[in-house]
Formats: structure tokens, C-alpha cells, sequence
């Protein structure tokens, strides 16, 4: 099977300008967070230099100078002082009122690469203001494609040449699976275009820039001179990637039919070596993903234009992540004199000694901006790739429908909110506590701590029976499959007599097509520790058509073939959890009936509550709500409340209260 990358629709190119050789000099060193050894403190009175000496002396530290702000100082320590410790000391010694070190501001990054007034695509997704925090140090991105123009190297009759705009992008050793060699250069253009637009060298007064610059990119070539591969070299070299130390995979290709080794690959990769996958969802516009981007181990990419909206080309539909700018060669609707494709500097189509600077369009360009931008998060210190993702898909600017959506999933990427995304923190509601007692009737002012979280709105509600814990069944022997349970993928589970695992019903999945998925879920809050179980069965091809299951995202069950009834079991933590069931036909070949079933799914110590809506959306930022206490009187009400940012949060608890 023969894997085409998922190219760009259009190219246009240009010649650059020429680069000023005075001012093409090194970037100044990057200063950020805190200055060495130097500490802020205010005084509660006024106070002499003499004195103020004496104290930084017994502190351990010696006197710097006297501010401008009444009665603060700088004061100088041992640079390898812990910092949190001396702050502590400082704030604990009488008649100080506050302490704190000294940081570093710098003037707002604004690149000098001369086209970078041309990268529209880079202010829409917030790169310059996540350029001010995080520029993706550490951190290893590998670029799955036709290889990258990254060093200078002869074989075979042809020259490769690093290209210019690659001169001080960081490189890690890659792999040639087209030609079975360590020289993973480009012949094509495509992936070094890619590996443009996540680390083009920037702030080096020359061409353009690119997202995560201060990444290490590793080029990693399964696409041949004319963007084609197989599934074989692609599954190998996401293996390899992950294997060598990658932390972020780009995928810029694709195909419309699934494979089991390439599912396999990608699964790998991010379920066992922790490493964020990203892919382009396609360029036929249809409303379906290719493959790997339909692979729910991988962030999927759909292409917007310069309008913010779905360009034309791009695929969409069930499992799709997010959004991100793919751009329209053959448009101008920002109206700057340009085409709005994404330009980047890359070869010349299959000219690898010459480097010039092009404007590509397609999904292959919108997916290395989420795997920069993943980068970026990454860069942070967040080393877990579900971390990473949900700091991606959640932190992004909602388009279309409210809320996540087939066409735009989570919306369009913003790097600025994603290195900002701390924790999708539950708030703790701080009144009414557990114990407190209310009148009916009467207004109360429920508050919560937001616990640094920044930006977000909050949902609440109540519920009159809240320490009701019980066991979950599946309800299946109604013959239906109840409203608990979320449906989603292309077509609904059923309740079936065919089969089952005791009783008259079990759950089948739905009658599907080729590269199609039926999926059911479930969320359930678990009052402690608890062992779920349910039965299962396929009946399948097997190696292609598969039953998933997994707990928080994280598969647990993978099955295909045909198989009887057997039962599964795994320990949950007290918490929220959402369980999920996925079938997915990936051959082209019928075998048995098609479809997985479930059935006996038991869920222990699960809360019973019964929930009512206080408020959906209260405004951002805030930190109380004022609630008419229901008139009911009762001794087991709650309070549920949930941080969100317009599209996800996490729930979180509080009570039993009384109500008289």
C-alpha cells in the first residue's frame, strides 16, 4: 500500500530579499526569569542605609540600593541560595512587609526576520507573545516526511546543501528509510517546509521565522522525491523517532486507508513512549479524516485559512482535534499584496542545492504549527504527552459551534494560551462547606478558590441526595441503550437478543463501513477505589477491525478477531472517569458479523447523585455566585462546580449541607 503525504495544493515562490550584512549578527543571549542572587524588600517603616546594611548582613547577604518605591530595597545573596527558602526567611523577619526576587522584562519578542511581516499565520496562532515565555528549548521534534534540508552532503551525483534559513536550527540525527542511510535530506521540498514552519532559524535577520525556533528538529525521511512512501517506512520511522529521544512527532501525510501497523506505530508512540503525535487531517475536503490523523493516539489537524475559517480543501469530521492555519495560495483576503500560503524557505522541487522562499497551502502546513506548539508547552517542563495535548486542544480559540465541534475540533491552536494553560484546575468551593446549614429560600453567596487558575468561567449546580453511592449497571436488558451513555463516531450502539453474556440484551456496535468508527462512552464520579468489569466479544477481521477500551484516554483492551464472551476488570482511583468502548473497521474485508458487543457493566461505588443546574456560565475570572437556597429541606445537599475555558473543565465537590 502506498502512502501519499498530504502535500500542498498550491506552491508559490519569490525571491528574497537580500539580507543586510551589518545587522545579520547573532541573537543577544536570552535573559529570562530571575536575576541572580537579588531580592526586593519593602520595610513596614522607615529605615537607614546603615540598618538596612546590618540586616542584609545578618540575612547572609550584604546591601545593593535603595529604590524609588518608600522604604524598599535591593538587597544582593549568594547566587546558589535556594529561592523559595531565603524568601521565606526574609518574609519571617521582623519588620519586613514583603519579599521577593528580582526578574528579568524584556521588551516584547518582535522577530527581525525580514519576512516576518509576511507569516500572518504566526500572529493568528499568538506566536510572539508565547515567544516572549517559552521558545521550545529541550525539546526534540521529529519530522516524519521527505526529509530536510540539514546538512551539506554529496552521494550518488546529487548535492544537498543545508539551506540558509536552517543555519542556527538545532539538529539531532535522523534516518533515510527511502534510501536506508543515517543522510535524511530532502529531495522533494515538503518536509523541509514543514520543519520551517516549527523551527526555522529566527531573529537571525534573515527570511522568516518559525514557531518553536529553539527546538532540536530530527528529520526523519519515509516519503521519496516525489512525496510517496509506504506504510511500512512510515510505521518504521515513527517507531525509530520515538525510540531515538523525539518528544513531538509531526506527521504531514497521509492515506485513506487505515493500516494496522501504522495504527499500531502511533500508539505506540504516544501510549507507551510518551511522545505527542500530530498528523494532517487531509486535503480532499471531505468530511472524514485520513489516516494516521484518524487515530485517536494522534492530534488531529484540520487547515483554516486567513479568515479563520475551514479552508476549502481541508478534511474534517468525527475525531478531529483541532485547527490550526493551513492557508490559500490562491487568495488575498488580508488584502496585504500576497497570496495567503504559509511561507516558509524550503529546496526547490526536487533541486536540493537551491533554497528559495515558498508559500504552500494545505494541511501539511497547518499540522507542524500544533506539533510547534505542543513543542512550546513541552519546553515548559510538562513531560506528559496527555498533559501536553490537553494544554493544546483545551487552551484553543473556539470557532464554529460553541464548544468542540466536527469542523474545527477544540478550535484554532494558540500558542500564547497553551504555554499559559495551568492544569484545567477544579476550583474548591469554600462556602458552603460540608456541615453548614442554610435556610430556604433565602440568597447565600456560594465562593470557591480558583487556585491560579486564570481566565476561566465556572459552571455550577446542586443536588438534594449528594452522599448517594451505588452500582452502576448497564441497563441493557430494556433492549436499549440508555441516555447515560454518550454516543459518537458514524453509527450509535444497539441493544441486540443475537448475543449475550447473560440475560436477553448486550450492546452491539453499530453497523459501520470501511475506515469508520462507532464509539460509546461513559462518565462516572467514583465516591472511593473501585474494580470495574464488564464482558466482551468481536467477531471481526481479524488484525483490522478492532474493539478498544480505554479509562481517561488511556487505552486498556485491543481485540479483533473472533472470539467468545469473556470478562475484563481494572482498579479505578476515587475521582471522575470516562470510560470508553470503540469499535473501528479498518479492512476492506467482512468477516463474522462486523461488530463488537458488551454487556454486565458494573461500576461500584458510584455516586448516585442526582444533579441540577445553578448557573451554566458565570463571566470570567470570577469567584462567588449568589444562589436562592432551595426551599426543600434536607440534610444531604451538594454543591458541584466546574473551571472550564469554554470548552472542558473538571468537576469538583462539596457537602453534604444542610437545608432548614
Amino acid at each position: 500500500m502506498a502512502l501519499a503525504a498530504a502535500l500542498l495544493l498550491a506552491v508559490v515562490g519569490f525571491k528574497a530579499p537580500a539580507v543586510n550584512a551589518r545587522t545579520n549578527r547573532a541573537p543577544h543571549p536570552l535573559k529570562t526569569g530571575f536575576v541572580p542572587g537579588e531580592y526586593i524588600v519593602k520595610f513596614r517603616s522607615k529605615i537607614s542605609t546603615s540598618e538596612v546594611g546590618d540586616f542584609a548582613t545578618r540575612a547572609g547577604g550584604h546591601l545593593g540600593r535603595k529604590l524609588l518605591t518608600p522604604d524598599t530595597w535591593l538587597l544582593r545573596f549568594d547566587k546558589n541560595q535556594n529561592r523559595e527558602k531565603l524568601i521565606r526567611q526574609l518574609k519571617a523577619r521582623p519588620g519586613v512587609v514583603s519579599a521577593e526576587p528580582n526578574g528579568y522584562v524584556k521588551a516584547l519578542f518582535e522577530p527581525n526576520d525580514p519576512l516576518y511581516a509576511r507569516q500572518w499565520n504566526f500572529r493568528q496562532i499568538n506566536a510572539g507573545l508565547a515567544w516572549n515565555k517559552y521558545q521550545g528549548s529541550g525539546v526534540v521534534v521529529a519530522v516524519v516526511d521527505t526529509g530536510v534540508a540539514y546538512e551539506d552532503y554529496s552521494a550518488g551525483g546529487t548535492t544537498y546543501r543545508k539551506i540558509p534559513d536552517l543555519a542556527e536550527t538545532n539538529f539531532v540525527p535522523g534516518y533515510n528509510f527511502v534510501n536506508r542511510t543515517t543522510h535524511a535530506n530532502d529531495d522533494n521540498q515538503h518536509g523541509t517546509h514543514v520543519a520551517g514552519t516549527i523551527a526555522q532559524s529566527t531573529n537571525n535577520a534573515r527570511g522568516v521565522a518559525g514557531v518553536a525556533f529553539r527546538v532540536s528538529i530530527m528529520p526523519v525521511k519515509v516519503l521519496d522525491s516525489g512525496g510517496f512512501g509506504t506504510v511500512t517506512d512510515v510505521a518504521d520511522g515513527i517507531r525509530w523517532a520515538a525510540d531515538h529521544g523525539a518528544n513531538v512527532i509531526n506527521l504531514s501525510l497521509g492515506s485513506s486507508s487505515p493500516s494496522s501497523i501504522l495504527h499500531e506505530a502511533v500508539n505506540y508512540a504516544r501510549n507507551t513512549k510518551n511522545v505527542v503525535v500530530v498528523a494532517a487531517a487531509g486535503n480532499t475536503g471531505a468530511g472524514q479524516l485520513g489516516y494516521p490523523a484518524a487515530y485517536s493516539s494522534v492530534i488531529s489537524v484540520a487547515a483554516t485559512n486567513v479568515n479563520k475559517t475551514l479552508a476549502w480543501y481541508s478534511q474534517y469530521g468525527n475525531g478531529l482535534d483541532i485547527s490550526a492555519p493551513g492557508g490559500d495560495t490562491g487568495a488575498d483576503a488580508n488584502h496585504d499584496g500576497k497570496v495567503d500560503g504559509i511561507l516558509q524557505q524550503t529546496i526547490y522541487e526536487n533541486n536540493p542545492a537551491r533554497a528559495g522562499y515558498f508559500y504552500f497551502q494545505g494541511t501539511s502546513m497547518a499540522s507542524p504549527h500544533v506539533a510547534a506548539v505542543a513543542a512550546l508547552v513541552r519546553s515548559r517542563g510538562i513531560t506528559q504527552a496527555a498533559t501536553i495535548t490537553k494544554a493544546v486542544l483545551y487552551s484553543a480559540i473556539d470557532l464554529g459551534a460553541p464548544g468542540y465541534d466536527t469542523t474545527y475540533g477544540y478550535g484554532l491552536v494558540n500558542a500564547y494560551r497553551a504555554i499559559q494553560y495551568h492544569r484545567m484546575i477544579a476550583p474548591r468551593i469554600t462556602y458552603p462547606g460540608g456541615g453548614a446549614t442554610l435556610t430556604g429560600g433565602n440568597r447565600v453567596k456560594i465562593t470557591w478558590n480558583k487556585r491560579r487558575a486564570t481566565g476561566l468561567k465556572y459552571n455550577l449546580g446542586y443536588t438534594s441526595n449528594y452522599s448517594a453511592v451505588g452500582t452502576f449497571s448497564d441497563g441493557f436488558e430494556t433492549g436499549q441503550v440508555s441516555k447515560t451513555f454518550t454516543q459518537g463516531g458514524n453509527a450509535n450502539w444497539l441493544a441486540t437478543s443475537a448475543t449475550s453474556a447473560g440475560g436477553a440484551y448486550s450492546a452491539r456496535s453499530g453497523a459501520i463501513e470501511d475506515a469508520q468508527t462507532s464509539e460509546l462512552s461513559l462518565t462516572q464520579v467514583f465516591e472511593s477505589a473501585a474494580t470495574i468489569s464488564f464482558n466482551y466479544r468481536v467477531s471481526s477481521e481479524a488484525g483490522y477491525d478492532y474493539l478498544d477500551f480505554y479509562i481517561d484516554g488511556v487505552r486498556q483492551l485491543h481485540l479483533s478477531g473472533d472470539s467468545g464472551w469473556a470478562e475484563a476488570s481494572y482498579s479505578v482511583a476515587p475521582g471522575e472517569h470516562v470510560l470508553k468502548w470503540l469499535y473501528t473497521k479498518d479492512g476492506s474485508v467482512s468477516s463474522g458479523s462486523d461488530a463488537a458487543f458488551i454487556d454486565n457493566i458494573l461500576l461500584p461505588n458510584v455516586s448516585q447523585a442526582v444533579w441540577y443546574r445553578i448557573i451554566r456560565t458565570t463571566e470570567s475570572n470570577i469567584s462567588h455566585y449568589r444562589w436562592t437556597v432551595p426551599t426543600t429541606a434536607g440534610s444531604d445537599y451538594g454543591l458541584r462546580i466546574r473551571g472550564y475555558n469554554g470548552t472542558y473543565g473538571d468537576w469538583s465537590y462539596s457537602g453534604p449541607f444542610s437545608v432548614n
